[in-house]
């Protein structure tokens, strides 16, 4: 007996240093994390390497980046606004008096009880922009007339507020995620230290992430506070298959240690394939043009490996130091009688495999047709919730009719043909822009550089990314027709309204390449073409029939939920590997179709119907959340990842027991036991 006993207390000993270490060096990544700053110019968001931000280049060497803030004044009457014109100038002076302000200009307006200014900063500090921001809206403040109203908006104000938000989103959202999370694995196995096993894995993948990712010198940005309810649900979905393998060994009257090595033996295979396609997920994220995207998909792909890793070593030393008895009541439910639930379940499948299969077919069908009205529209104000001060302001301002969407019209940048700001093209060509249907006018005075390039200021009043992105086309065609062939639009407003439609592009080019690339995965892990294609359905439906009801309900993606596609397929696949995984290996004893089907749901069904619980409770803890993108990308992924569920249990079977696929035994031909097998009613 002592002897027996020796390796099991060798094994507990390894399992302290383990998690010892595991403490230590997560200790040091949250340290290394709580150092991160904020991208408060939202920089990520914007494109590199294109005509956009090439377009900002010559902006920024010519005239100095767009650090403008508006301040405005909203009367209560035109009079008043009259009357009080010489405390208005008093105001202005204040501001001009501000350090870090180049100049302060009356934006021309065509408004009886509107006043805006535009403040103009010498400095690009992130820092420096927060406290410029707060000094001029005090001063606003202090120096107001009595009978008018402070409104700020612009560049930098709204860039702060933003920034701000997302800061204050991402200590919000995590502790309520891990907290849904934890009540509702403590409802599902009623014992701590089980839950423990699965959420200390999880959460130290998520600390190590944010801690690379602050030590790369990455800001947070509003996609990176979205990293870590997605990494805390991915991770606690593989935590839960260790934990899941663990009590059904255990259930079988193993010691702790043999069921940990079983449990561990058997998950091998499939945690790989399922690290490697969630991973694979993400990665398709990676060649995106904005920074944001390519960061979002290369740290949850680490944070993927970091996750399998920590649930592969953590789980099991807390299970065996912790989990010396097994959950009798989970036990139970694992026996003749959770068996012939399945076998039910498998029985009503099978007599209606056929239908399933075609109303497979006409909703895939029906998604075709609805998907080309999905449209696109990105605008980093509708981040903000609606009754954020800052949205406030801004829809002040535009309901008294002065929008302040402002863009800029770069004239002579390459041909430098342009010697003077009173040049008659030049005045021909803002008057021609300024004649458009979308063109609010000059949102400024034009300004010209040594270099003899001149800058437009403009407002445009059309809202959306599409409509925006047609609009800054036709302004560039019409100062081409007016003689000015290099004349560019640029600015934020121009860079966000061409990038969210290239986004959209690349995320559909990208869900293309990653489900061709999971069909090869699925045949290189089952070793044939058909189970491969079988698989790929149950992963495919749900993301199909997502795109497909925003666009037949008018919802336009943005730079989050154009994501969700490829994202949520690497994390969906991982349900429909084990499925198929142990469906193969019933099969390879010569079990036909139906009983594989039944072992599969038998053996895997409780662990996958527990994960993607686990994943839409925390994505649905997500809604708690105050920005958009955070609340989007939260209700789709559940909505996706509680259709693949579905998919997984009932599709998937149909199709496995359907036609040739009830029929194909991978890597062996069907033997005289199978067949007779096949006659034995499930």
């Amino acid at each position: 007996m002592p002897e027996a006993a020796a390796p099991e207390r060798r094994l507990r000993w390894i399992a302290v240093l383990v998690l010892g270490l595991a403490l230590v060096s997560t200790i040091v990544m949250a340290r290394q994390k709580s150092l991160a700053v904020v991208d408060v110019h939202n920089d990520a968001l914007k494109s590199v390497g294109t005509i956009e931000e090439a377009a900002m280049a010559v902006r920024v060497r010519d005239f100095g980046p767009d650090r403008s803030i508006v301040i405005g004044l909203e009367w209560r009457s035109e009079q008043r606004k009259r009357e009080d014109a010489r405390e208005t100038k008093d105001l202005r002076r204040a501001l001009e008096g501000e350090p870090g302000i180049d100049r302060v200009e009356e934006v021309p307006l065509r408004s009886d009880r509107l006043t805006l200014f535009e403040v103009a900063s010498n400095t690009e500090a992130a820092l420096a922009s927060e406290a410029l921001l707060d000094r001029l809206r005090a001063t606003a403040e202090r120096m107001r007339p009595p009978a008018a109203r402070v409104l700020v908006s612009g560049q930098i104000a709204g860039e702060v507020a933003i920034a701000r938000a997302v800061a204050e989103e991402q200590q919000r959202v995590l502790p309520i995620v891990a907290g849904v999370l934890a009540l509702l694995l403590l409802l599902l196995y009623r014992h701590v230290m089980i839950v423990a096993a699965i959420l200390v894995p999880a959460g130290a993948a998520v600390l190590w992430t944010g801690g690379l990712h602050a030590l790369a010198g990455h800001a947070i940005d509003p996609l990176s506070s979205l990293l870590e309810p997605v990494l805390l649900t991915v991770a606690v979905a593989t935590a839960v298959h260790v934990v899941e393998g663990y009590l059904e060994q255990r259930g079988r009257g193993l010691a702790p240690a043999h069921a940990l090595r079983r449990a561990l033996r058997e998950l091998a295979t499939p945690a790989m394939w399922t690290a490697g396609t969630t991973i694979a997920g993400f990665l398709t994220l990676v060649p995106s043009e904005i920074p944001a995207v390519s960061r979002f998909g290369a740290y949850a792909a680490i944070g993927v490996a970091l996750a399998s890793l920590m649930s592969f070593t953590l789980s099991p030393a807390i299970l065996l130091l912790a989990v010396r008895r097994s959950a009798h009541g989970r036990d139970r439910a694992r026996g003749p009688r959770h068996r012939a639930f399945f076998r039910r379940v498998a029985a009503r499948i099978h007599r209606r495999r056929r239908a399933l299969t075609i109303a497979t077919a006409g909703l895939f069908i029906a998604a075709a047709l609805c998907l080309p009205r999905l449209r696109v529209d990105t605008d980093p104000v509708d981040i903000l919730p609606a009754s954020h001060a800052f949205r406030g302001d801004l829809d002040r301002i535009e309901a008294l009719g002065v929008h302040v969407t402002r863009f800029d019209l770069v004239l002579g940048g390459r041909s430098r043909d342009i010697t003077s700001i009173f040049d008659a093209r030049v005045a021909r060509v803002l008057d021609a822009v300024r004649g458009l249907e979308a063109c609010g006018g000059l949102g400024g005075v034009p300004r010209s550089s040594a270099s003899g390039t001149v800058l437009g200021p403009l407002l445009a009043t059309v809202e959306g990314s599409a409509a925006l992105a047609k609009f800054f086309d036709e302004v560039e065609a019409t100062a081409r027709a007016k003689g000015v062939d290099d004349a560019v639009a640029t600015g934020t407003l121009v860079r966000v309204a061409r990038d969210s439609q290239r986004l959209v592009v690349s995320r559909l080019e990208g869900l293309v390449l990653m489900s061709a690339a999971l069909f090869l995965v699925f045949w290189l892990a089952f070793r044939s073409a058909l189970l491969a294609a079988l698989a790929l359905v149950p992963n495919l439906l749900p993301a199909a029939l997502i795109h497909a009801a925003l666009a037949a309900s008018g919802e336009a993606l943005n730079v989050a939920t154009a994501m969700i596609g490829s994202t949520m397929l690497g994390i969906v696949v991982d349900d429909t590997i084990h499925f198929v995984h142990r469906f193969q290996l019933a099969r390879s004893t010569g079990k036909t179709a139906r009983v594989a089907v039944v072992d599969a749901l038998h053996r895997v069904g409780p662990a996958i119907s527990i994960t993607s619980i686990a994943l839409v409770a925390g994505f649905l803890a997500s809604l708690a959340g105050t920005l958009s993108t955070t609340r989007d990308f939260g209700w789709i992924a559940a909505a996706t990842i509680a259709l693949a569920l579905v998919a997984d249990l009932i599709v998937l079977p149909a199709l496995l027991m359907s036609g040739r696929s009830a029929k194909l035994v991978p890597g062996r031909v069907v033997t005289a036991h199978s067949a007779s097998e096949a006659r034995v009613p499930a």
